[in-house]
């Protein structure tokens, strides 16, 4: 495919804004890159110089401050960050080795369609960003209204940007920036060299030159802002370091040591139509958000606050619900290391959600329709009205705990690591392994009832209508297919239901079709059940799974199975729940009065999936592309149905972990595999007619198998983490508390980034393959070079 290069001219002014780039930061050429090695440099260097640690707010305005961010940096809190979880597992493991290779890669797949030279590759964002963690940077907004314009400012700061060390890799970040033509223009003030940029990224422009060693850069209007800058430095304006606000976030508490800060003013915002914006959303009467990330003991902390005064009103009028105190969880299996506490009015939560979906118009979708109640008929249960004045205010949700079986321990397993193992940490139905040998997760709710004589009449009412509308539905759809052919008779030759669909299933003369239906279990003491049964001619569900309604006493309990309902409402007439031994911890950390309460261990999990992330991301990302090249209806994939397998996707093996099987994904650095569900003409893209664009190749990371971590090697450094939110009288706080952070979201969003390209070459080429005909092959058939079934190519032999 050909490469577009600009015009002689063009490249011209590129190559002298580059060459000007480097001529006033003095680059030096990078240096011989160091022998691999499985650890990053994250680490606290003892023996390095003593780290600059004066705050970066000096650089920005203290005035009319609307937006600030600030990074101390990792090595300015050096011993505090020693301690933690993640700097073990980053620099004991591999793990940190290989997030760091995959991050380049990731960046420089991302990159790969720039064509320029000198362009920054995947190495050098990894730089950057490994740098911007262990320096720190500082990010700014001050002033923006029009009679402000003078006086405003958007401002970046990296912290030691111009060392040598690093200064290649920055030149080339802006560089990439700039990505115009225009001449840069030096120009001198009060004794520093102001590299002025042309305005193409940036319409009125940009700015940046090197204060001592710190990289600072200027994004909107240079004239004046680099002056408001320069006030700052030289002590006629006030800087930021001593804004009240900033005081407030950066003040110490026992335990807890803030690394970055940050908040956003919004009664300062530059755009006066943001009030209306905002109320729109919902979210009218916020004055501040803020934000806090560091480090208590061995764990990562961050506290975000919304200041909103009570009344709230939108959807933060939600979580203007009663607290409960943090020594007053609802009762809990023994064993289970997983749970969410949440304190709710039902029916005035139901209330509020249903008018705010409503202001939503047609976006609110089902779940508007779900939560509408004006339409019910008469003798149809109405939740609402019938059942959630008798719930609450607390409930508790969980993954209810397996049960360890004797001798399940493997060699040289301690008894109770087998028996969390099978728990799960209460999580133990959402391991993938689990799931693939049929495991049904034991999902269980809890809620309390303030009303156990009016809620056990409800109960069954409500039965009685829910059972009367799904045998009438049943029936009604009976009905409509009679006069379609015979029982047992497929009215769309054409399609293929699978086995129990409703139009194979007979309906007795002169009876009922057959439905769903709550039925009451035989009592045990005092308490009530109900057990759907579905019919196997409705459903085929998995075996175990039959979920059930448990009320006794105080408590009501919905599960998926009999057990564990029963099993939590025995744990609500035991002994009042305590936080066991390794939640302890934990527990003396959260705030006292609470409204949303979620803990999490991870250790049954999260080592695994970090063993195994480079296969995970890289079958994600291909699943992503392969989904966009088939073609509904041709050989690449049928109506309805998904994809085959793609070129290097999923294999059951793991080599690098210790759960036989746990890798669900292929290994990186298989060889690339170009194929696609497409045939092939002479002289034409696979799949595509003459001249069409060919289907993107597979993406392939490649991962030293040295770099790859175990999930044995994890497990111990991992330790319960939580999330709660309080509700005060001023402001909404959100604490989480954790071992290791939840990078997988960040990075699937980097590697989604990285596949949009090949995904809209793929539509391309499919939708080229569907109207040029290149794909059917002779009777509608697959094309030349398809795989039987719709499939792509198998993967050839290593």
């Amino acid at each position: 495919m050909p490469v577009h290069r600009p015009p002689p001219a063009s490249r011209r002014a590129r190559s002298w804004c580059f060459g000007a780039v480097l001529a006033v930061l003095a680059l030096a050429p990078p240096a011989p890159a160091p022998a691999q090695t499985p650890k990053t440099d994250l680490a606290a260097n003892a023996n390095a110089s003593a780290p600059d640690t004066r705050s970066l707010a000096r650089y920005v305005p203290g005035d009319k401050l609307v937006i600030l961010a600030e990074m101390a940096g990792l090595d300015a809190h050096a011993e505090a960050w020693s301690k933690t979880a993640t700097n073990k597992m980053l620099n004991e493991t591999p793990l940190g080795a290989m997030l760091e290779d995959l991050v380049a890669q990731l960046f420089e797949l991302r990159m790969s369609k720039n064509a320029r030279p000198n362009r920054p590759n995947g190495a050098d964002t990894a730089t950057i960003l490994k740098h911007m963690m262990r320096h720190g940077f500082v990010f700014a907004v001050a002033g923006g209204r029009a009679e402000d314009r003078k006086d405003s400012v958007v401002l970046l700061v990296f912290r030691g940007g111009a060392k040598k060390e690093v200064r290649p890799a920055f030149a080339r970040e802006l560089f990439a920036f700039a990505g115009a033509v225009g001449k840069p223009k030096p120009v001198t003030k009060r004794g520093r060299t102001i590299i002025l940029m042309p305005g193409n990224t940036i319409p009125d422009g940009w700015a940046w030159w090197t204060e001592q060693d710190d990289l600072v850069v200027v994004l909107e209007g240079p004239a004046d802002s680099v002056d408001v800058v320069l006030d700052v430095l030289d002590g006629k304006r006030p800087s930021a370091v001593d804004h009240p606000l900033r005081t407030e976030l950066a003040k110490p508490e026992p335990g807890f040591t803030p690394v970055a800060l940050g908040f956003v003013d919004s009664t300062l915002w530059p755009d006066p139509k943001m009030n209306a914006r905002t109320a729109k959303a919902g979210l009218s009467g916020v004055k501040r958000l803020d934000y806090r990330w560091g480090f208590q003991d061995d764990a990562l902390m961050s506290v975000a606050r919304i200041v909103a005064p009570k009344p709230r009103q939108g959807w933060l009028a939600l979580l203007d619900q009663p607290a409960f105190d943090k020594k007053a969880v609802p009762p809990l299996p023994e064993g289970t290391g997983s749970f969410t506490v949440l304190s709710i009015d039902p029916a005035k939560g139901y209330d509020l959600l249903s008018t705010l979906t409503k202001s939503l118009g047609p976006m609110a979708g089902p779940l508007g329709a779900a939560l509408d109640t004006s339409k019910t008929a008469k003798g149809k249960p109405n939740v609402r009205k019938d059942l959630l004045p008798y719930l609450g205010p607390k409930m508790v949700f969980y993954v209810a705990p397996a049960t360890a079986k004797p001798g399940a321990a493997a060699k040289g397993e301690k008894p109770e690591d087998a028996a969390a193992a099978g728990a799960g940490g209460g999580l133990a139905g959402l391991n993938p392994l689990a799931l693939m040998m049929g495991q049904i997760p034991k999902f269980t709710l809890v809620a309390e009832v303030n009303s156990p004589t009016m809620f056990g009449k409800a109960l069954d009412t409500a039965v009685i209508a829910l059972n009367q509308e799904m045998k009438a539905e049943a029936n009604a759809k009976a009905d409509a297919l009679e006069g379609q052919g015979p029982p047992g008779a497929n009215p769309n030759p054409n399609s293929n239901p699978p086995p129990g669909a409703a139009g194979d299933r007979p309906r007795p003369r002169g009876g009922d079709a057959p439905a769903p239906q709550l039925k009451m279990m035989p009592p045990s003491g005092k308490s009530k059940s109900y057990m759907l049964n579905i019919p196997p001619e409705v459903a085929k569900l998995p075996p175990g799974l039959k979920p059930t309604i448990r009320f006794e006493g105080k408590y009501v309990a919905i599960s998926v199975t009999p057990d564990a309902a029963r099993q939590a409402l025995e744990a609500a007439a035991g002994a009042a729940w305590s936080p066991p031994a390794d939640l302890k911890e934990t527990f003396a950390q959260l705030p006292a009065k609470l409204t949303v309460l979620n803990v999490n261990d991870p250790r049954a999990t999260l080592p695994n999936a970090l063993a195994s992330f480079p296969g995970t991301l890289q079958a994600s990302i291909n699943n992503a592309i392969m989904q966009s090249q088939m073609r509904p209806g041709g050989p690449g994939g049928p109506p309805g149905g998904p994809p085959g397998p793609f070129p290097g996707g999923a294999s059951p093996t793991a080599s690098n972990s210790n759960v036989p099987g746990d890798r669900l994904n292929a290994s990186p650095g298989s060889p690339p595999q170009g194929g696609s569900a497409y045939g092939s003409q002479p002289g034409a893209a696979p799949g595509g007619p003459p001249g069409a664009e060919p289907p993107p190749a597979m993406i392939q990371l490649h991962v030293d198998p040295a770099k790859m971590p175990t999930a044995a090697a994890l497990k111990p450094y991992l330790f319960p983490g939580s999330f709660a939110v309080t509700a005060e009288d001023d402001s909404v706080r959100f604490v989480t508390r954790q071992a290791f952070p939840n990078f997988a979201g960040w990075m699937g969003s980097l590697g989604m980034s990285v596949a949009m390209p090949a995904i809209q070459q793929a539509r391309r080429a499919a939708a080229a393959a569907a109207g040029g005909g290149g794909m059917p092959g002779p009777g509608g058939g697959p094309g030349p070079g398809s795989p039987p079934g719709g499939n792509p190519p198998p993967r050839p032999p290593r």
